[in-house]
C-alpha cells in the first residue's frame, strides 16, 4: 500500500472497505523471480525509524522478516523495470514478469486481494502482507519515506495499528530501497525465520537507532536554517526541486491537476495526490485560489508531453505559465 521533503515520492495506501478492482498488467521484461536478500543499510535505517515511530506511541517494536523484505525488493525490482504507472496502473500493480499474480490496480483507493497474497506466493510467508510506497524521482532516503508516513494520518494509522487497522497486531516488517522506491510491507503473522534470519542484523539495527532517532530541538541546534514544522491550516507553498526547472527567465511551466478555494481544501487534494504517487506535489497559491502542481519545467513542449502522458490519469489536467 503508501508518501517531510517534498520531492517527488509516492505514497499509496490500501484501505480494507473498498473491493479490488485488477486487471491483467501487460507483461514486462523483469525475469527476476528473486532478489538478494541482504537488507542494505538504508533499508535498516527505515526499519529503525519506523520501529521508533511506534515505540514513541508505546507499541512493541516489530521484528524484521528477510522473506518481506524479499517481497519489498521483489516489487521494487518489478516496479523499475516495468512502469505499471506509465500503463495507467497504481504502484500497487505487478507485471506478468514473475512467480505471482499479475493484476493492475487502477483506483485511488484500490482491492488488496492481490496485494496481500504476494508474500506467500513470492516466499511463503504464512500470512497476509499490506504495503506502503514511496517513489520519488531522486533517490529514495529512509528520512523522507518515514516521514511522509509519519505525516499522513491514513498510513500512520497502519502502522500503529490505528482506525481501520485497529484489530492488526503486526507481527512482522519488510523494507526496501532503491533508486526512486522505498516499500514498506505489514504481516499479520510471524516469520518462521525471523529470528534466525535477522540475527547477524541486530548489531546494525541497534547501531543505526541511536543515529536516526533525533528530535526536533536537535534539528534545530545543528542546523539552525531548517524550516519549521509546516502548519496543516496553511497553504503548502513550496520552493524545492519543484520549482527549480525555470528556465533563464525565470519562467516555469507547471503541471496543474487541480484547483481549489481554500487552502485547507488544497491541502486535503493535496494529501490525496500525494498519495497517488506524485510527492513533488505543491500548492501554487493564486489570488482566487490554490492550484495543485505535479510537477514543473522549462519550456511549454516539456510541460506538454508531460501534460499528454498524465490527462487520463487527472482529466482537465493543464499547464500553467508563471
Amino acid at each position: 500500500m503508501l508518501q517531510y521533503k517534498k520531492s517527488q515520492l509516492l505514497f499509496l495506501l490500501i484501505l480494507l472497505a473498498f473491493s479490488t478492482f485488477a486487471v491483467p498488467l501487460p507483461t514486462g521484461n523483469s525475469g527476476n523471480d528473486s532478489v538478494n536478500i541482504a537488507v542494505s543499510q538504508d533499508e535498516t535505517i527505515l526499519f529503525n525509524m519506523i520501529n521508533d515511530m511506534r515505540r514513541q506511541n508505546k507499541l512493541p517494536s516489530i521484528p524484521l522478516s528477510l522473506d518481506l523484505c524479499n517481497v519489498a525488493q521483489t516489487h521494487i525490482a518489478d516496479l523499475i523495470k516495468t512502469k505499471p504507472q506509465e500503463k495507467g496502473c497504481s504502484l500497487h500493480s505487478w507485471s506478468g514478469s514473475g512467480k505471482w499474480t499479475a493484476c493492475c490496480n487502477t483506483k485511488e483507493v484500490f482491492g488488496i486481494q492481490c496485494m496481500k497474497s504476494k508474500p506467500r506466493e513470492i516466499t511463503g510467508y504464512p500470512g497476509d502482507g499490506y504495503e506502503l510506497i514511496y517513489w520519488g524521482e531522486d533517490n529514495a532516503t529512509p528520512a523522507e519515506a518515514a516521514a511522509l508516513w509519519k505525516e499522513v494520518e491514513a498510513s500512520s494509522d497502519m502502522i500503529l495499528s490505528r482506525a481501520k487497522w485497529s484489530t492488526y497486531q503486526w507481527q512482522a516488517i519488510g523494507v526496501g530501497i532503491k533508486s526512486g522506491y522505498a516499500i514498506l510491507w505489514l504481516g499479520d503473522a510471524k516469520d518462521q525465520n525471523t529470528e534466525e534470519k535477522s540475527v547477524k542484523n541486530i548489531p546494525a539495527v541497534q547501531q543505526s537507532t541511536a543515529k536516526v532517532t533525533t528530535t526536533e530541538k536537535q534539528v534545530a541546534k545543528e542546523n539552525p536554517k531548517a524550516k519549521p514544522a509546516v502548519n496543516p491550516k496553511e497553504p503548502v507553498v513550496s520552493q524545492d526541486k519543484l520549482t527549480q526547472a525555470a528556465n533563464a527567465s525565470g519562467t516555469k511551466y507547471y503541471i496543474i491537476v487541480s484547483s481549489l478555494k481554500t487552502a485547507e481544501a488544497a491541502n486535503t487534494e493535496l494529501a490525496k495526490v500525494k498519495m497517488r504517487g506524485y510527492a513533488n506535489a505543491i500548492v501554487i497559491q493564486g489570488e482566487t485560489s490554490f492550484r495543485i502542481a505535479i510537477a514543473s519545467y522549462d519550456t511549454p513542449e516539456k510541460a506538454s508531453i508531460r501534460k499528454n502522458e498524465l490527462k487520463e490519469t487527472f482529466p482537465g489536467i493543464w499547464v500553467f505559465k508563471k
